[in-house]
């Protein structure tokens, strides 16, 4: 693999990089701003962060407009996390290969103890997503035995954080990482971009890497972000199917 180093390349790096390269690795937010530069054309990225707040607002925003990449998450990183950067830069590939999610139903679960949110999510997600299978559980411990053994059936995994009972959203997202890491999106439910970035750094360092989106309930319910979730479910099996 060849590494091309564009540090301090400025707004010049990614008119630098077409044609040259398949993926983009940024660590800042000068390089994260050059991801809503609409005249280049589409390229992977992987964002790398260290303090979490870019990471979390570029999730947002990345599910608020169309953007020429793909942005995925190694939140917080340091060499703990750098650990994961080669499996996120096989998933980058992976999508900038795809022509797009299959015409396939798609299942998502999401784990919301509300009766007024489900509802909404209920009636509100399939009119929006067309032909999603929608499955919801009221407690985390509900989630787990829903998905314990069979977690890559669903595409997409939502836990809202706190929740009654024993386990919060949080501690559902720990538990469930060994079996989602390359099979499954999972991500966060939250209302506000600065508690989900608090919220991130309660994770332990192994699960952090799987959560591809914080998702604020009022900003970014849209079917652009979850259908770029979807494509990550669709890299990964890819990327699954080829493994030995």
């Amino acid at each position: 693999m060849e590494v091309i180093d564009v540090s301090g390349w400025g707004n010049t790096a990614l008119e630098h990089c077409h044609g040259r390269v398949d993926v983009f690795v940024c660590f800042d937010d000068v390089e994260l701003a050059l991801l809503h530069a609409p005249h280049l054309p589409p390229l992977p990225f992987v964002f790398l962060d260290s303090g979490g707040e870019s990471w979390v607002r570029g999730h947002a925003e990345d599910a608020a407009c169309d953007t020429p990449g793909f942005l995925l998450p190694c939140p917080f990183a340091d060499t703990r996390h750098l650990i994961h950067l080669p499996w996120l830069v096989e998933l980058a590939l992976q999508l900038g290969r795809d022509q797009g999610p299959e015409a396939r139903p798609r299942r998502m679960l999401w784990v919301e103890d509300e009766d007024l949110i489900r509802d909404v999510l209920e009636e509100y997600l399939p009119h929006v997503l067309g032909s999603l299978q929608l499955h919801t559980a009221t407690s985390a411990g509900e989630a787990f035995e829903m998905l314990d053994g069979r977690i890559d059936e669903f595409d997409l995994v939502v836990t809202d954080v706190c929740m009654p009972g024993a386990g919060d959203g949080l501690a559902l997202l720990e538990r469930l990482r060994p079996q989602a890491a390359r099979t499954t999106p999972l991500a966060l439910e939250w209302h506000s971009l600065a508690g989900g970035k608090e919220l991130l750094q309660r994770l332990s360092t192994e699960t952090r890497p799987h959560v591809y989106a914080v998702v604020n309930l009022k900003a970014a319910l849209g079917r652009r972000a979850f259908e770029r979730l979807f494509r990550i479910k669709d890299a990964m099996c890819a990327i699954r199917q080829r493994s030995p």
